[in-house]
């Protein structure tokens, strides 16, 4: 019986410390993800710091490239508005002159 009994005693023990090393191990485990979801976390928070800086600078650039394509469009109707008003605007230079040079009042 007193053998029995060491036996269970010695199996206790076992058991108690296999229990003992799988709590460290466990511990371990949850101690190493912990520190991979810091390091992935810094990471994804890099990358995405990455990824807004390059859309800001694309987007920038796309601005910019629209803004100019707008500014040379405009210029130009702007030019060929002036043109058509400078080439209007002879007819009524040439309608006043001819009023002052002669006299006349009437607009024809």
């Amino acid at each position: 019986m007193e053998q029995i009994i060491k036996e269970i005693s010695s199996a206790e023990e076992r058991a108690a410390k296999i229990k003992a090393e799988a709590a460290a191990r466990a511990a371990k485990i949850a101690e190493d993800a912990e520190g991979r979801a810091e390091e992935l976390g810094r990471a994804t928070e890099e990358s995405c710091k990455i990824i807004r800086e390059e859309s800001e600078r694309s987007a920038r650039a796309e601005a910019e490239k629209n803004y100019a394509e707008t500014l040379k469009k405009s210029h130009a109707e702007a030019a060929k508005y002036a043109d058509g008003v400078l080439a209007n605007s002879e007819k009524y230079v040439d309608e006043i002159v001819r009023r002052i040079s002669g006299g006349s009042s009437r607009v024809r």
